[in-house]
């Protein structure tokens, strides 16, 4: 049986999927767990539309993890970067898809090698059950 919308209740019912996705994304949590060295921190990520809302982590040994969770995507962007005594260097930049289920196993695994100093940085990012 077809459905016949009118164009008013279609444009509505978009609007009102459009206005309650935020506050149903919103409950979602995305955990990453980063390990470098001795060190092993948790970031936690809640969806967000604006490419600029980073939260980042900054390690003893030089590094920095920087991740944001952009909503409208379903993208992961992570940023790694690695501080010396003169500068801070972008070594590793990822966009990862979210799964399409809410409950998978990590869906995001990476290990980044800071070059000559032999330091590693290991990341893992999942959406909890809930």
């Amino acid at each position: 049986m077809p459905l016949n919308f009118s164009r008013a209740q279609a444009v509505s019912a978009c609007a009102c999927v459009a206005w309650m996705w935020p506050a149903m994304a919103a409950s979602q949590t995305l955990r990453c767990l980063i390990a470098t060295g001795e060190q092993t921190q948790t970031m936690a990520l809640s969806p967000t539309a604006d490419v600029y809302d980073l939260r980042s982590l900054d390690f003893q040994n030089g590094f920095r993890f920087s991740a944001v969770w952009l909503a409208p995507k379903q993208q992961l962007k992570t940023y790694v970067y690695f501080s010396s005594p003169k500068k801070r260097a972008l070594i590793s930049q990822q966009v990862l898809n979210l799964p399409t289920t809410q409950c998978p196993s990590p869906f995001a695994q990476q290990t980044v090698y800071a070059g000559t100093l032999e330091r590693e940085l290991h990341m893992v990012c999942h959406v909890p059950c809930e």
